[in-house]
């Protein structure tokens, strides 16, 4: 049971009661919170958790994937639920995790995490969910291009009213992680020109400039 509860995440933070707490209350109600800390012991012993400071986590990962696709069989909303109740770092390891997991494109948890990418947020906010978004470019690519090419003047308009430099760089962080993709790699490049149009006649980051012209100067050829 303990090695299920840790499953959704690349790592359980132990020193945080409260993370554990929440894994136990999703997928094992009738489980104490010292039980389970004595059985992810036990599951160390047997070399089926690494234990590493005041962390812990299953190994090898693609048996705590296993584990992880077993329990969204069972309730497909324990992403959705799990994303809502974790902290920002929790819920970056939970998206780490679910890049193995490899959910449907349909699934309804990419729909509730990009719908927080557009709310009306602080610049602080703002920089935690494109971060978020530049995991989710990892776990389903053709969900965020689909995603930024409805979207993209949108979060451009957010960053101009709230945000600050940085949050330019990290929406090009994203595009990069989508360029490197076989299956969205051309509509990101079309996605970075926006960018970089927005880029140079606004804040100027020199990031954006360069990224613009090392794809131009690969993907431009390849497709003449």
């Amino acid at each position: 049971m303990a090695a299920s509860i840790l499953s959704p995440l690349v790592c359980v933070r132990l020193d945080d009661s409260a993370e554990l707490q929440v894994l136990i209350d999703l997928i094992a109600p009738t489980q104490s919170l010292p039980g389970i800390r004595r059985q992810i012991g036990e599951l160390e012993s047997f070399g089926c958790a690494r234990i590493r400071g005041e962390t812990a986590a299953v190994v090898p990962p693609m048996f705590a994937a296993g584990l992880l696709r077993k329990l969204i069989h069972a309730r497909p909303d324990l992403p959705s639920l799990l994303f809502a109740r974790l902290s920002h770092d929790g819920r970056k390891r939970l998206l780490e995790r679910l890049v193995t997991v490899e959910l449907p494109e349909d699934a309804s948890f990419w729909s509730v995490l990009l719908q927080s990418s557009t709310e009306n947020v602080s610049s602080g906010e703002l920089n935690q969910q494109l971060e978020l978004l530049e995991y989710l470019a990892r776990a389903a690519p053709r969900v965020v291009v689909s995603f930024l090419e409805r979207e993209l003047d949108n979060l451009l308009r957010l960053i101009e009213t709230v945000g600050h430099g940085e949050n330019l760089d990290r929406l090009n962080a994203i595009l990069s992680e989508l360029l490197d993709d076989t299956d969205t790699g051309s509509t990101a490049f079309d996605l970075l020109t926006r960018l970089a149009v927005h880029n140079a006649t606004r804040d100027r980051r020199p990031s954006i400039a360069t990224s613009f012209r090392e794809c131009f100067v690969l993907l431009v050829p390849a497709s003449i």
